[in-house]
């Protein structure tokens, strides 16, 4: 098994050394990773050092998470070196981080760290102006969450990560939207950080895996960072069913790919990381919600009309149309995003004006099957197999939440949920 390895600095000779499995992270072009930070985050302002090693540790953990394929059964072992700071705050930590990963991504980590050799020291950008932090991604919870702190008088920073360049227009048109509805102009620190297709200096090809899983460890990371530098609380917005995501049917079981909110994961997290010595305040303002229940909230505080065309400004789909014929950031309206989003339009009243390509196929049975496909169709189903038998107290003993967590109300949540679900129809 190799060895993951963060590099801050490499000479002419090193780099031509370098293999697929470092992660070589510099001001200069030459380097491993397309980003608009240097590894020590002065453009989001003066970070503390211990944040800036969780930023770099969880930015290895992406590169490994997207440059070493899932193969078999899809358990990988990654080893990984990381330089930080303190070493000695770390090491002891580093089996529970990696248990936390490990559930979170199906895989089994081990993490050790080394003291960082510094580069000259830049001028820090100033901390921006807010008093919470809220995780900004372009999707509808996390809009949510930013009228939420305001609408509590609370001016919030929406901090945003993003690898790909489409991702990056989401967030703009989301954040269009946002502003007028709240009659206010919101700070947004973004970080673009992305791999490059080749190792810098040797020329070597990364290997290739899409899943992601980990991209969220990365986002709440530079969220952390953010909040790290005003002093302020996080907020990582999802709706509560989300965040439970009870598993409608036994084969969905596995990895917790969709559920960096889940409650054990922000709990355990919060822990390890208060016990490293950060500054780690994480809440989920909408973990006692279904989505439907968020929306109906924010068209409270706004209006039908304006919370209408806000949401459905939001992107939520996980599988969006990148194929002939359709727009690369259109909703295919049939995964779990999809499907999510429309029940809670219909369960909070509100008009959806999101495009769907589902709901556009019309009713020509052979157009419908060439595209939706039993494979496309499968969480839908999945959805109408659970919604006959809803969820019962073993499933929800069978989540994992923490010791202090009511059952009896997450398995109402959940079954909330499973209705908004139910309620959308896919011919």
């Amino acid at each position: 098994m190799s060895v993951h390895r963060l590099l801050l600095s490499a000479n002419d000779g090193a780099l031509t050394r370098l293999s697929p499995d470092d992660l070589l992270w510099r001001r200069e072009d030459a380097s491993s990773v397309d980003t608009n930070l240097g590894p020590r985050l002065e453009g989001l302002g003066p970070v503390p050092a211990l944040h800036v090693d969780f930023v770099r540790l969880a930015g290895l953990v992406f590169f490994c998470d997207r440059t070493v394929p899932r193969t078999g059964m899809g358990r990988r072992e990654l080893d990984l070196e990381v330089a930080v700071s303190d070493p000695d705050r770390w090491a002891p930590h580093a089996a529970q981080l990696a248990d936390l990963l490990g559930v979170l991504t199906g895989d089994s980590w081990t993490l050790a760290f080394t003291r960082r050799r510094e580069a000259r020291l830049v001028e820090a950008a100033p901390a921006p102006e807010g008093d919470l932090t809220v995780l900004f991604s372009g999707g509808a919870d996390s809009a949510c969450g930013a009228v939420a702190a305001h609408t509590d008088g609370h001016p919030p920073i929406l901090a945003s990560h993003f690898d790909w360049s489409s991702v990056r227009g989401q967030q703009r048109r989301t954040l269009t939207a946002l502003e007028p509805v709240l009659g206010a102009d919101l700070p947004n620190p973004t970080w673009r950080f992305a791999r490059q297709s080749t190792q810098v200096g040797s020329g070597a090809s990364f290997g290739e895996e899409r899943s992601r899983r980990s991209r969220s460890i990365l986002f709440i990371a530079l969220g952390l960072a953010v909040a790290a530098t005003v002093e302020s609380e996080l907020w990582v917005a999802e709706n509560g069913f989300t965040s439970l995501n009870p598993p409608l049917s036994g084969e969905r079981r596995g990895a917790l790919s969709t559920r960096t909110t889940h409650p054990a994961i922000l709990l355990g997290l919060q822990e390890v990381l208060r016990a490293v010595g950060l500054r780690a305040e994480l809440r989920n303002p909408f973990a006692a919600l279904t989505k439907g229940q968020v929306f109906r909230e924010v068209a409270a505080q706004t209006g039908d009309e304006d919370a209408s065309g806000l949401l459905s400004a939001t992107h939520s789909c996980a599988k969006p149309g990148r194929e002939k014929g359709f727009a690369p950031d259109e909703h295919c309206g049939v995964c779990m995003g999809c499907l999510v989003r429309r029940g809670a339009f219909l369960a909070a009243g509100i008009r959806d004006d999101t495009v769907y390509i589902e709901q556009g196929l019309g009713s020509d049975p052979q157009r419908r099957a060439r595209w939706l496909s039993p494979k496309r169709r499968e969480t839908y189903e999945s959805v109408r197999y659970r919604a006959e038998i809803g969820f019962t107290e073993d499933d929800v003993i069978a989540l994992g939440l923490p010791d202090e967590s009511d059952l009896d109300d997450a398995l109402r949540l959940a079954n909330e949920g499973l209705t908004e679900l139910a309620a959308v129809t896919v011919p």
